[in-house]
């Protein structure tokens, strides 16, 4: 197979199981995930991802790969946030792009140890995502002051939490850049701070972090530049020299916390606790909730000006390279062999349902379905029974000898060991897909959804038949905003659906057949059951050749697809080998009752 085949099949692979593992991904993490859309974004419950589009002629094979991990490692992170962030806390603080920029920093590191404590193989999805930002970086580092401390705060924790030493060629750039700019005395008490995240449990811990970087910034502006004589002369009334000077916090802190008061004489420290507060010139007030010791004491003028130039601009336009949030927000909007194909929402977990419209009118179909459904449910229930019913056949060895048979000896046919055959049971999961488009027409839509139900009622009396029901447009259901919504999920009963959902759908909207087989190939993909089968039943009014690449994908899956057409030509054909046209929805029964027939019982 030559490079750019598999190159190509790579690319097509992706892009089709892309919303099968963003599915599977969201139910591991507890997250609802919807595919669609033009851009990648989230509500802080739910995350929206579009469908993606791999550049076949930019992306070498193993670039496509590295692409999958990153995307995937990008949505794990977004996951992340949704499950661990809170995203109400601070609401009612007013902050600067600056402390919001270090807020993000550390939140990354605290929610990303988080998924990896609770999900294996988070942190390879996370290297991915991270390692092409890092290498860049590593090797060209060009950032400003309010970028610089985020990202160090960011990758020093990471690298000494997490145990990320592949972070190390970035880190030493970053500890370079930060001495350089703001002295090796603040650099260090900041990645002190940094790795406090390690024990910070809540969102709300993050930000008191954050308030104690901005307190220890205010010290080291405010420092004085201590003179030659202060240098020399012991400055404690003891007249013991200082030996403070070159000493990190948590060396000037005593054992319990509290900083001696000769310490502080000698070494002029101010120290921070719940009982103080601070403000900065933006107005905000920090309670840090521990004490924080300030070792700037010594801090020379070039670098108390550089963190006074910083305290000025901290509402400048602030990006962390790193920050795989908005990393996520810009899937698809750069030219980096990604590109979007814009598709209506599709709600990944069939959480999207009818809104509630007329029960009197649901409890019709329902009865009318049900009264339908009677021979229908007698004959696929008669022809399983019959495939299944233990059998008897006669071999030429064994353990039960059938006397009535020995007379066969005499013409030389040895069979006359009775044996026992078994028949397994249906073991399939069948998704139904009902165009309810504005094509289908008031009274075929009603027959249409009734014929359906007849089916559902069919099929669930049988056992080892699990069934599903999705109506495409989601507009047919009042969803404007989805491709589809889902009647019956799978493992549900149709007893158990409210009236007024299904009398909610009518036909209206336009016929977002991809969006629907997308939906049924997620569904389908996480039942238990071996044989899977989709139905579609639609006017016909597609795009085929848009859809022929999910039905491809769907049938080398292994799910057998079916099609009914309603019109006078089969232009499903092409697309679904498997199908039939029927000239009115009267039809629809049978041809309904002729599939499932064949897939009961082609075992």
């Amino acid at each position: 197979m030559s490079t750019t085949v598999l190159q190509n099949k790579r690319c097509q692979t992706f892009e089709q199981s892309l919303p099968i593992i963003a599915s599977a991904l969201g139910n591991k993490c507890g997250v609802r995930i919807e595919m669609g859309g033009r851009v990648a974004s989230t509500n802080g419950h739910t995350i929206s991802l579009p469908f993606l589009e791999l550049d076949q002629t930019e992306l070498s094979v193993q670039e496509v790969q590295d692409k999958e991990r990153e995307i995937l490692g990008i949505l794990c992170h977004e996951c992340g946030h949704v499950r661990f962030t809170n995203m109400k806390a601070g609401a009612s603080e007013v902050i600067t792009n600056f402390e919001h920029a270090i807020d993000n920093a550390l939140e990354d590191v605290r929610i990303e140890k988080a998924m990896c404590t609770e999900y294996l193989g988070a942190e390879a999805l996370f290297k991915a995502a991270h390692l092409p930002t890092v290498k860049d970086l590593a090797n060209d580092l060009r950032l400003k002051g309010t970028q610089l401390i985020p990202l160090f705060l960011l990758a020093h924790a990471e690298q000494e939490t997490l145990g990320r030493d592949w972070l190390n060629p970035l880190n030493v750039q970053l500890r370079k850049r930060m001495d350089r700019s703001f002295g090796s005395k603040l650099t260090q008490a900041l990645a002190q701070l940094a790795l406090t995240v390690d024990k910070a449990n809540s969102t709300e811990d993050v930000q008191t972090i954050r308030k104690k970087v901005m307190v220890l910034l205010k010290q080291a502006s405010q420092s004085k530049e201590p003179s030659s004589d202060n240098q020399t002369q012991p400055s404690s009334p003891s007249g013991q020299a200082s030996q403070g000077t070159n000493q990190t916090p948590s060396e000037n802190l005593s054992r319990d916390g509290v900083t001696s008061q000769t310490q502080e004489r000698s070494q002029g420290l101010n120290t921070c606790s719940s009982n103080t507060e601070s403000s900065d010139k933006t107005g905000n007030s920090e309670s840090t909730g521990t004490e924080v010791a300030n070792p700037l004491s010594g801090l020379d003028a070039r670098h108390r000006q550089k963190v006074e130039a910083l305290l000025q601009n901290l509402d400048g336009k602030i990006r962390n390279p790193m920050d795989l949030s908005e990393a996520f927000a810009q899937i698809g909007k750069k030219s980096s062999g990604i590109s979007v194909v814009p598709r209506n929402l599709i709600d990944l977990d069939g959480s999207v349902r009818p809104i509630h419209g007329s029960s009197r009118e649901g409890l019709r179909r329902l009865e009318q379905a049900r009264a339908d459904s009677v021979a229908l449910r007698h004959a696929l229930s008669g022809l399983v029974q019959s495939s299944a019913r233990q059998g008897v056949r006669m071999c030429d060895r064994g353990r039960k000898l059938d006397s009535s048979k020995l007379s066969r000896l005499i013409v030389g046919n040895a069979h006359v060991f009775r044996s026992k055959t078994e028949r397994n049971m249906p073991n399939t999961s069948v998704h139904l897909l009902l165009d309810m488009s504005g094509s289908m027409g008031n009274e075929d839509g009603d027959l249409a959804v009734r014929t359906a139900l007849g089916l559902l009622y069919g099929l669930q009396q049988i056992r080892g038949v699990n069934p599903a029901l999705t109506v495409f447009p989601g507009a047919s259901c009042g969803r404007y905003t989805y491709a589809t919504c889902a009647v019956l999920k799978h493992g549900e009963r149709i007893e158990r659906v409210p009236p007024g959902q299904i009398g909610a759908i009518a036909s209206t909207g336009a016929t977002p057949m991809i969006e629907a087989l997308h939906m049924a190939s997620v569904a389908l993909q996480q039942t238990k059951e071996n044989k899977k089968v989709v139905i579609v039943v639609t006017d016909g009014h597609i795009n085929a050749d848009a859809c022929q690449g999910i039905v491809t994908h769907l049938r080398q899956s292994g799910i057998g697809v079916y099609g009914i057409q309603l019109g006078e030509v089969n232009s499903l054909a092409g697309l679904i080998p498997d199908s039939a046209v029927i000239g009115n929805l009267a039809e629809l029964k049978g041809i309904l009752f002729g599939f499932a027939k064949q897939f009961l019982l082609n075992r």
